[in-house]
């Protein structure tokens, strides 16, 4: 399943970012890579723009970058 597919309030795991080298150290730096767990907070029709959460820190992602990025489903028991 990719990033972008995700529903408002859903929680994912990042399981694989299939971005350039450079794409992917700017990911890291907001704490964006394999393992982290996210969750989509916003998802604007008419925008270019995910607005995600991560370990509580709120971050844009184009929505063409979040096509690159596998997750699967988090289940938070």
């Amino acid at each position: 399943m990719r990033l972008s597919s995700l529903q408002i309030g859903e929680q994912a795991v990042i399981t694989s970012v299939r971005l350039g080298i450079e794409a992917r150290k700017k990911l890291l730096t907001y704490g964006i890579g394999l393992g982290t767990i996210i969750k989509l907070d916003y998802n604007p029709a008419f925008s270019s723009l995910l607005n995600i959460n991560i370990q509580g820190k709120s971050v844009c992602i184009r929505k063409r970058d979040a096509a690159l990025i596998e997750v699967i489903k988090y289940a938070d028991e």
